[in-house]
């Protein structure tokens, strides 16, 4: 078999004399979308999944994406749909020059980052603006002569609500992200004062007015761990001065920290250091 020297590259021009290439996927989505091997393109790629799932990978990331959403894949990344199941949308390939400077700059910025914060409002503007396109394609040397100001237009005006719902999502993301840190701090400040004491999850939610769920999500949005990830942490981690630091037996340890189970106090502390806390001590103080 030969060797690959290069990743392929699509031209759209060997199939679209106009530099647009526009359809509609159904459920069983188009053949040569799906089954395409990683390639690059030398155009902008829109995927505009009105239901169903897919997997996509874009420059060594995989994305399992469910519709609604917009797909934005930009010129010379490198792509290949792996799945799909029961997926139907729009497909639409635009030379570059079709999309205004603007809008290759957000693009170009958010990316791998699928837009998925489409309202009802915006997601009956971007089908009625792809239809208008498919139609007007469909029209060309038959019943309309060629308009690329048109054409352009048209196309400007679908990317137009695309960067608006780009600018939709990274503003909901940023208040998140800003909300997540607020919590993390607060978090931070009651557990390093009730760790000895309050041992699950659901403590910290209360005291902070707020559901386990959403106390979770926040922490590891800002943090990448779980909230009983950063308890057991704070847990062990005042365990090991206490070890280090003082003469303590490793009960009487155990009970500063809230154990009145000597035997599990241990397990915990091995499972997290993979070693007991007397070993510890040892190791640390030879």
């Amino acid at each position: 078999m030969r060797k690959r020297q290069s990743v392929p590259v699509h031209l759209l021009k060997e199939r679209s004399p106009l530099g647009i290439d526009i359809r509609y996927l159904d459920s069983q989505m188009d053949r040569e979308v799906s089954t395409t091997d990683a390639h690059r393109d030398d155009h902008y790629i829109f995927i505009f999944l009105e239901k169903g799932t897919a997997h996509f990978v874009i420059d060594f990331k995989e994305f399992h994406v469910a519709g609604p959403l917009v797909l934005c894949i930009l010129p010379g990344q490198v792509h290949h749909i792996l799945s799909h199941s029961r997926a139907s949308g729009w497909f639409l390939a635009a030379e570059t020059t079709f999309v205004p400077i603007e809008h290759r700059k957000v693009f170009e910025h958010q990316m791998f980052t699928p837009i998925n914060t489409l309202s009802a409002v915006l997601f009956n503007l971007c089908q009625q603006s792809l239809q208008l396109i498919d139609q007007y394609v469909s029209s060309i040397n038959k019943d309309l002569p060629y308009n690329k100001d048109i054409l352009s237009s048209s196309i400007s005006t679908f990317t137009g609500f695309i960067v608006e719902a780009t600018n939709i999502q990274q503003t909901q993301q940023a208040t998140y992200n800003s909300r997540a840190s607020t919590i993390l701090t607060s978090f931070r400040e009651v557990l390093s004062i009730h760790f000895s004491t309050l041992k699950k999850p659901s403590d910290y939610a209360s005291l902070l007015c707020l559901s386990p769920a959403y106390l979770n999500e926040a922490i590891k949005q800002a943090t990448g761990f779980s909230v009983t990830y950063w308890i057991r942490n704070e847990i062990i981690l005042e365990a090991k001065r206490l070890l280090f630091y003082t003469d303590m037996t490793v009960k009487e340890i155990a009970q500063q920290l809230g154990y009145t189970d000597y035997a599990y106090f241990t397990r915990l502390f091995k499972q997290d250091t993979k070693r007991s806390p007397t070993q510890f001590r040892k190791e640390h103080h030879k």
